[in-house]
């Protein structure tokens, strides 16, 4: 049930409406999640309830990714489904939409700070000094103006040299220009440490909010973004947070 199975894409001939409307507890859904459970017991379930655009089809939200399961629960599909029609990919929007969040509720003083023009339109970002995407978003928030953007340092594990390129990033006395230059330019980080930094917390909030991956942004309105949007996609859904 990891995102190491090999990605299933799964197209929609149907037309359908909202694909997670409110619905009555189904018995069928709370006995596939209880069987899961015990066949998976290493596996978190969040949630299990039917996927309304495929009879007999039930999505299964788990602590790392969302899958797919037949009401015996013998059968498991991981990977992507996608809406032919608008080429959404329905799979990774329901993702976001589940892990939604209290945007006011991140602790910003344990981020790093940029203001760009009057700053009102704001996000938060879990970032990893080493990854290529990171550096992409990078790109585009410096073409952005009128924003706030609070930078979360989170180095990944296949990244070995990541967390020590965090700490001489927060240790700085300028770590806003310095991570910016060290995104964009490579300018040469100072191996200064310090006696407090936020890595550890970080890794743990990210942990809590299900980051899995870097970039992972969050809105302003808390509805999530996984991995580094084009320019002019990331200014549509800044436009359009209300």
């Amino acid at each position: 049930m990891r995102a190491a199975h090999s990605a299933l894409l799964i197209l929609l001939a149907a037309a359908s409406p909202a694909l997670w409307a409110a619905a009555p507890l189904d018995p069928a859904a709370v006995e596939l999640k209880r069987k899961l459970t015990e066949r998976f017991p290493g596996v978190a379930i969040d949630a299990v309830q039917p996927f309304a655009p495929i009879p007999g089809l039930y999505e299964v939200v788990t602590d790392s990714e969302i899958v797919y399961s037949d009401v015996s629960g013998n059968y498991l599909v991981a990977g992507r489904i996608m809406d032919t029609r608008t080429q959404q990919d329905v799979t990774g929007a329901r993702w976001a939409e589940v892990n939604a969040i209290d945007f006011a509720s991140l602790p910003m003083d344990r981020a790093i700070k940029m203001v760009k023009g009057n700053g009102s339109r704001k996000l938060a970002v879990f970032a990893d000094p080493d990854c290529p995407y990171c550096k992409e978003l990078e790109k585009s928030l410096a073409q952005i103006n009128d924003i706030t953007v609070y930078t979360f340092l989170f180095p990944l594990p296949s990244h070995p040299d990541a967390r020590n390129k965090s700490r001489y990033i927060w240790c700085a006395s300028n770590r806003d220009a310095l991570w910016t230059g060290w995104m964009l330019q490579g300018t040469t980080l100072p191996k200064k440490t310090c006696a407090a930094d936020p890595i550890e917390q970080n890794l743990a909030l990210g942990k809590k909010l299900k980051v899995n991956a870097t970039p992972t942004i969050f809105l302003a309105n808390g509805q999530r973004i996984d991995g580094a949007l084009p320019l002019d996609q990331l200014k549509k859904r800044l436009a359009a947070v209300k």
